[in-house]
Protein backbone atom coordinates (compact mmCIF):
# COMPACT_ATOMS: atom_id res chain seq x y z
CA UNK A 1 0.00 0.00 0.00
CA UNK A 2 2.72 2.67 0.85
CA UNK A 3 4.40 1.70 -2.73
CA UNK A 4 1.26 2.34 -4.34
CA UNK A 5 0.54 5.73 -2.26
CA UNK A 6 4.62 6.55 -3.19
CA UNK A 7 4.02 5.86 -6.74
CA UNK A 8 0.98 7.79 -6.81
CA UNK A 9 2.45 10.93 -5.08
CA UNK A 10 5.59 10.68 -7.65
CA UNK A 11 3.07 10.68 -10.32
CA UNK A 12 0.56 13.76 -9.24
CA UNK A 13 4.31 15.44 -8.58
CA UNK A 14 4.84 14.58 -12.46
CA UNK A 15 1.49 16.18 -13.55
CA UNK A 16 2.12 19.50 -11.01
CA UNK A 17 5.37 19.53 -12.75
CA UNK A 18 4.13 19.15 -16.17
CA UNK A 19 1.66 22.02 -15.92
CA UNK A 20 3.61 24.18 -14.38
CA UNK A 21 5.76 23.93 -17.40
CA UNK A 22 2.43 23.92 -19.60
CA UNK A 23 1.57 27.75 -17.79
CA UNK A 24 4.46 28.81 -18.44
CA UNK A 25 5.06 27.77 -22.31
CA UNK A 26 1.11 29.61 -22.34
CA UNK A 27 2.45 32.82 -21.07
CA UNK A 28 5.35 32.84 -23.28
CA UNK A 29 3.08 32.16 -26.04
CA UNK A 30 0.57 34.88 -25.10
CA UNK A 31 3.56 37.40 -24.33
CA UNK A 32 4.70 36.65 -27.90
CA UNK A 33 1.09 37.24 -28.96
CA UNK A 34 0.95 40.47 -27.65
CA UNK A 35 4.69 41.44 -28.77
CA UNK A 36 3.38 40.41 -32.61
CA UNK A 37 0.01 42.12 -32.42
CA UNK A 38 2.22 45.72 -31.27
CA UNK A 39 5.12 44.63 -33.93
CA UNK A 40 2.44 45.11 -36.19
CA UNK A 41 1.51 48.57 -35.57
CA UNK A 42 5.59 49.91 -34.83
CA UNK A 43 6.13 48.08 -38.69
CA UNK A 44 3.65 49.87 -40.30
CA UNK A 45 4.81 53.09 -38.25
CA UNK A 46 8.86 52.62 -39.23
CA UNK A 47 10.18 49.38 -39.95
CA UNK A 48 12.41 51.67 -42.33
CA UNK A 49 11.70 55.43 -43.53
CA UNK A 50 13.69 56.65 -45.95
CA UNK A 51 13.76 60.08 -47.97
CA UNK A 52 12.86 59.75 -51.78
CA UNK A 53 14.05 62.68 -54.40
CA UNK A 54 13.02 61.80 -57.61
CA UNK A 55 11.95 63.45 -61.01
CA UNK A 56 9.29 62.11 -63.09
CA UNK A 57 9.99 63.34 -66.91
CA UNK A 58 6.50 62.41 -68.87
CA UNK A 59 7.03 62.90 -72.89
CA UNK A 60 5.26 61.42 -75.44
CA UNK A 61 2.93 62.33 -78.68
CA UNK A 62 -0.65 63.53 -78.60
CA UNK A 63 -2.07 63.53 -81.46
CA UNK A 64 -0.63 63.98 -85.15
CA UNK A 65 -1.65 65.46 -88.77
CA UNK A 66 -0.60 66.77 -92.49
CA UNK A 67 -0.05 69.93 -92.25
CA UNK A 68 -0.46 72.57 -94.71
CA UNK A 69 3.21 74.29 -95.51
CA UNK A 70 4.60 71.36 -93.14
CA UNK A 71 4.35 67.78 -94.43
CA UNK A 72 3.29 66.74 -90.27
CA UNK A 73 2.47 68.61 -87.20
CA UNK A 74 2.59 66.94 -84.41
CA UNK A 75 1.24 68.13 -80.75
CA UNK A 76 3.39 66.66 -77.73
CA UNK A 77 2.73 67.27 -73.68
CA UNK A 78 5.76 67.36 -71.35
CA UNK A 79 5.36 67.63 -67.52
CA UNK A 80 8.26 67.29 -65.45
CA UNK A 81 7.75 66.90 -61.89
CA UNK A 82 9.85 66.50 -58.76
CA UNK A 83 8.68 64.55 -55.59
CA UNK A 84 10.01 65.14 -52.49
CA UNK A 85 8.80 62.13 -49.66
CA UNK A 86 9.17 61.02 -46.20
CA UNK A 87 8.75 57.49 -47.51
CA UNK A 88 8.09 54.78 -44.82
CA UNK A 89 8.17 50.95 -45.16
CA UNK A 90 7.37 47.69 -43.45
CA UNK A 91 5.60 44.13 -43.72
CA UNK A 92 2.21 43.13 -43.48
CA UNK A 93 2.36 40.52 -40.59
CA UNK A 94 -0.82 39.15 -41.72
CA UNK A 95 0.40 38.36 -44.88
CA UNK A 96 3.26 36.33 -43.08
CA UNK A 97 2.88 32.60 -43.48
CA UNK A 98 3.81 29.86 -41.10
CA UNK A 99 4.60 26.44 -40.77
CA UNK A 100 6.22 23.43 -38.41
CA UNK A 101 9.10 21.82 -40.47
CA UNK A 102 11.45 18.80 -39.02
CA UNK A 103 13.37 19.40 -35.78
CA UNK A 104 11.46 22.08 -33.70
CA UNK A 105 12.15 24.42 -36.89
CA UNK A 106 9.45 26.94 -37.98
CA UNK A 107 9.29 28.10 -41.76
CA UNK A 108 8.23 31.70 -42.33
CA UNK A 109 7.09 32.69 -45.64
CA UNK A 110 5.31 35.83 -47.30
CA UNK A 111 7.58 38.33 -45.76
CA UNK A 112 6.86 41.29 -48.58
CA UNK A 113 8.10 44.72 -48.42
CA UNK A 114 5.22 47.42 -48.01
CA UNK A 115 4.93 51.30 -48.56
CA UNK A 116 2.92 51.96 -45.54
CA UNK A 117 2.68 56.33 -45.64
CA UNK A 118 4.73 58.76 -45.64
CA UNK A 119 4.64 62.33 -43.76
CA UNK A 120 6.07 64.48 -46.18
CA UNK A 121 4.92 63.94 -49.79
CA UNK A 122 5.67 67.09 -51.66
CA UNK A 123 5.17 67.24 -55.42
CA UNK A 124 6.17 70.43 -57.57
CA UNK A 125 5.35 70.53 -60.91
CA UNK A 126 8.32 72.81 -62.87
CA UNK A 127 6.75 72.30 -66.91
CA UNK A 128 3.69 71.15 -67.92
CA UNK A 129 2.99 72.50 -71.42
CA UNK A 130 1.65 70.98 -75.01
CA UNK A 131 4.41 71.94 -77.48
CA UNK A 132 3.77 72.25 -81.69
CA UNK A 133 6.03 70.47 -83.77
CA UNK A 134 6.31 71.13 -87.21
CA UNK A 135 8.60 68.90 -89.89
CA UNK A 136 9.64 69.18 -93.20
CA UNK A 137 11.46 66.86 -95.40
CA UNK A 138 11.65 64.14 -91.77
CA UNK A 139 13.08 66.74 -90.51
CA UNK A 140 12.22 69.23 -87.47
CA UNK A 141 10.84 72.66 -89.10
CA UNK A 142 9.64 74.30 -86.55
CA UNK A 143 8.67 73.58 -82.44
CA UNK A 144 6.79 76.28 -80.12
CA UNK A 145 4.65 75.63 -76.88
CA UNK A 146 0.68 76.93 -77.10
CA UNK A 147 0.48 79.10 -74.11
CA UNK A 148 -3.63 79.07 -75.48
CA UNK A 149 -6.11 79.13 -72.58
CA UNK A 150 -7.00 75.45 -74.02
CA UNK A 151 -4.02 74.23 -74.31
CA UNK A 152 -2.43 75.32 -70.82
CA UNK A 153 -5.85 73.43 -69.19
CA UNK A 154 -5.07 70.36 -70.94
CA UNK A 155 -1.45 70.43 -70.18
CA UNK A 156 -2.49 71.10 -66.59
CA UNK A 157 -4.99 67.77 -66.64
CA UNK A 158 -2.24 65.61 -68.08
CA UNK A 159 0.04 66.86 -65.21
CA UNK A 160 -2.65 65.93 -62.48
CA UNK A 161 -3.14 62.65 -64.45
CA UNK A 162 0.59 61.74 -64.34
CA UNK A 163 0.33 62.83 -60.60
CA UNK A 164 -2.04 60.36 -59.69
CA UNK A 165 -0.41 57.43 -61.69
CA UNK A 166 2.56 57.72 -59.47
CA UNK A 167 0.84 58.25 -56.44
CA UNK A 168 -0.02 54.85 -57.52
CA UNK A 169 2.89 53.40 -58.34
CA UNK A 170 4.46 54.60 -55.09
CA UNK A 171 1.91 53.36 -53.11
CA UNK A 172 2.49 49.56 -55.32
CA UNK A 173 6.12 49.67 -54.39
CA UNK A 174 7.05 50.49 -58.11
CA UNK A 175 9.05 53.51 -57.53
CA UNK A 176 10.45 52.09 -54.78
CA UNK A 177 11.29 48.60 -55.10
CA UNK A 178 15.30 48.93 -54.66
CA UNK A 179 14.58 48.83 -51.00
CA UNK A 180 12.74 46.01 -50.97
CA UNK A 181 15.36 43.97 -50.21
CA UNK A 182 16.70 45.67 -47.18
CA UNK A 183 12.90 46.02 -46.10
CA UNK A 184 12.77 42.22 -46.01
CA UNK A 185 15.79 41.74 -44.36
CA UNK A 186 14.52 44.15 -41.61
CA UNK A 187 11.28 42.52 -41.17
CA UNK A 188 13.34 38.88 -40.98
CA UNK A 189 15.21 40.21 -38.04
CA UNK A 190 12.02 41.75 -36.24
CA UNK A 191 10.34 38.24 -36.63
CA UNK A 192 13.28 36.38 -34.99
CA UNK A 193 13.75 38.24 -32.15
CA UNK A 194 10.25 38.67 -30.96
CA UNK A 195 9.61 34.79 -31.71
CA UNK A 196 13.07 33.81 -30.54
CA UNK A 197 11.00 32.97 -26.58
CA UNK A 198 9.24 29.89 -28.60
CA UNK A 199 12.97 28.30 -28.63
CA UNK A 200 12.26 26.69 -31.96
CA UNK A 201 14.96 26.97 -35.11
CA UNK A 202 13.66 30.10 -37.06
CA UNK A 203 14.28 30.09 -41.55
CA UNK A 204 12.42 31.80 -43.95
CA UNK A 205 11.51 30.99 -47.46
CA UNK A 206 11.63 34.11 -49.99
CA UNK A 207 9.40 32.29 -52.58
CA UNK A 208 6.18 32.98 -52.42
CA UNK A 209 4.00 29.88 -51.42
CA UNK A 210 0.54 29.33 -49.74
CA UNK A 211 1.78 26.87 -47.27
CA UNK A 212 1.26 27.67 -43.45
CA UNK A 213 -1.20 29.51 -41.30
CA UNK A 214 -0.87 33.32 -40.70
CA UNK A 215 1.55 34.10 -38.08
CA UNK A 216 -1.16 35.70 -35.50
CA UNK A 217 -3.39 32.02 -36.20
CA UNK A 218 -0.56 29.88 -35.35
CA UNK A 219 0.58 31.22 -32.18
CA UNK A 220 -3.42 31.33 -31.38
CA UNK A 221 -3.90 27.39 -32.24
CA UNK A 222 0.07 27.01 -30.20
CA UNK A 223 -2.28 28.62 -27.05
CA UNK A 224 -5.13 26.54 -27.41
CA UNK A 225 -3.03 23.20 -27.94
CA UNK A 226 -1.32 24.18 -24.46
CA UNK A 227 -4.14 24.91 -23.02
CA UNK A 228 -6.13 21.49 -24.21
CA UNK A 229 -3.10 19.73 -22.94
CA UNK A 230 -2.89 21.16 -19.64
CA UNK A 231 -7.29 20.34 -19.14
CA UNK A 232 -6.11 16.83 -19.94
CA UNK A 233 -3.68 16.79 -17.16
CA UNK A 234 -5.18 17.95 -15.08
CA UNK A 235 -8.68 15.88 -15.10
CA UNK A 236 -5.92 12.89 -15.19
CA UNK A 237 -4.15 13.98 -11.66
CA UNK A 238 -7.59 14.41 -10.28
CA UNK A 239 -8.72 11.06 -11.17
Amino acid sequence: IKKQNLELQNESLYKDIQIKNLDDEIDLLKNTQLSMNNLNRICEMALLETQLKQTDVRKHVLDSEKGIIADRVENEILVVTTHDINAKFGVDLKQVLVREGKDNQLIISGIKSKYIGSDRNISDVKISEIREIKYKNGLISNKSVLYDKANIQRANNYAQLYETEYQKRLSDGLESNFLDEAVVKLSQNFISVILAPLKKEISFENNSTEEGVPIFDYLNSEIEAKQKEKIRIQEERNN
